[in-house]
Parts: structure tokens; C-alpha cells; sequence
């Protein structure tokens, strides 16, 4: 993506044993715009994730290649009371970044 907007939504669901991990974000890439990570979503209180999401959209557009021409705004998440988790939304935050390099 040089330029040009694109919103990807990604919803990570991993059993592991017992409970399972769970993530699931909206996020909006702008291309052709310096790097800058925003957050409009809204967190549950005591469990705000966005550093994680954001360090995960940070070191995947470094592996594409396109860290320096991508802003991103987080613009919403869902909440899983049982299986949200920073590892969560780190993975969903990942895929859904490749993701916008795909279309």
C-alpha cells in the first residue's frame, strides 16, 4: 500500500489447554503518511492493551517494509471476558497489519 486508506478487521481466537486466547481489533492504515499510531478504541477499565497493539503494528510494518509511509488508527476493539489478553491483541493487531499489505 503506497497511498490510499484501507480498515482491516481481525478477530484471533487460540485455544491453548483449557481457556483460550482471544483478540480482535479494527484498524485503518493510511498510506503515503509519515508513521504515526493513534487509538480511538475504548478499553475495558484496568485492561488497556493499545502499547500492545501497537508494538505489534510497529514490528510488522518494519518487516514490510513500510514503517516510515503507514499511519494507523486504531479505531475500535471487542472484548472477550473470558479470553482477552495482551497476547490476544498483539496477534490480532499482526495479522490484521499483514493483512492491509495483501489487498
Amino acid at each position: 500500500m503506497k497511498s490510499g486508506e484501507v480498515t482491516v478487521s481481525f478477530e484471533h481466537h487460540r485455544h491453548v489447554g483449557p481457556r483460550y486466547v482471544h483478540g480482535s481489533v479494527t484498524i485503518q492504515f493510511s498510506g503515503g503518511s509519515p508513521f504515526q499510531f493513534r487509538s480511538q478504541a475504548r478499553w475495558p477499565q484496568n485492561d488497556d492493551y493499545t502499547d500492545a497493539v501497537e508494538r505489534a503494528v510497529r514490528e510488522a510494518l518494519v518487516g514490510l517494509g513500510a514503517l516510515e509511509e503507514t499511519a494507523c488508527t486504531l479505531l475500535s476493539i471487542a472484548w472477550d471476558e473470558a479470553g482477552s489478553c495482551k497476547a490476544g491483541f498483539a496477534a490480532a493487531a499482526r495479522a490484521a497489519t499483514r493483512s492491509a499489505f495483501e489487498v
